[in-house]
């Protein structure tokens, strides 16, 4: 059953997409694929106005793309790497341990993911004598990966002063001496952007990713860090918002 575009819902129009196929006045398909993924998750809509007949997504359709973007090429690549996770990697380095720093380190620099699609934050409260000791390790990220280096003065601020002004949209914190799964970024990209499912908290093992948006919606300075993380993903999971990867 068709219904008219003239409702009045929160949706994603393909009408306009620079990557709706038509055929004539009618869409057939999407460049991307997503029009089946979306039937079998019961989000698709036929619609129509007086031009077109399309599809309308009942949801935010990330992959959506104006006219006009880019010129008005149709760049899957490109829509799939603006789209993609960009994660913040926070490495919190309570005590000056560069053996355990640089196992840290290691298994970072083996992350399957684009180097360009995510950065890794190094927070520590230490002397200048103690951070001496680590910058060597720090600095022995491998090139492509972004990398900075935090001095922070309150520990019930540092985790929201390192966020609060980040252009990522996830973010995972790790202990020094902690491993991170070489595919953890690349599992929360798929569940969003290939299996679309729709999350603010993921799970993996010992490791969670969070929302950067619920993460700074719910965050008190007064919060201890670990219990607000195990409390987002509560009510994450009540909602039907977290994953296990």
């Amino acid at each position: 059953m068709k219904s008219s575009a003239q409702e009045n819902k929160v949706r994603t129009s393909c009408k306009e997409c620079l990557f709706a196929v038509y055929k004539g006045n009618t869409q057939v398909g999407c460049e991307h694929d997503r029009i089946s993924s979306f039937e079998a998750r019961d989000e698709i809509i036929e619609a129509y106005d007086n031009d077109k007949e399309f599809f309308v997504v009942d949801r935010v359709c990330n992959y959506f793309r104006p006219p006009r973007w880019n010129e008005g090429n149709a760049d899957l690549d490109l829509s799939k790497f603006e789209s993609s996770v960009n994660c913040v990697v926070i490495v919190d380095i309570p005590s000056p341990n560069p053996e355990e720093l640089q196992k840290t380190v290691a298994s970072i620099a083996k992350l399957d993911y684009n180097r360009k699609r995510f950065s890794v934050v190094f927070s520590h409260a230490m002397t200048m004598k103690n951070r001496e000791l680590l910058v060597p390790v720090m600095s022995s990220m491998p090139e492509g990966i972004e990398y900075t280096m935090v001095l922070y003065a309150s520990s019930s601020m540092q985790y929201y002063e390192i966020m609060r002004d980040r252009d990522c949209t996830h973010l995972i914190k790790l202990e020094s001496g902690q491993e991170i799964d070489s595919k953890i970024i690349l599992d929360v990209n798929s569940s969003i952007n290939i299996d679309l499912e729709k999350a603010v908290t993921y799970s993996k093992g010992s490791l969670n990713v969070i929302q950067l948006q619920a993460y700074l919606a719910k965050y008190s300075i007064n919060d201890d860090f670990d219990n607000f993380i195990t409390s987002l993903i509560d009510e994450a999971t009540q909602s039907g918002l977290h994953r296990n990867l």
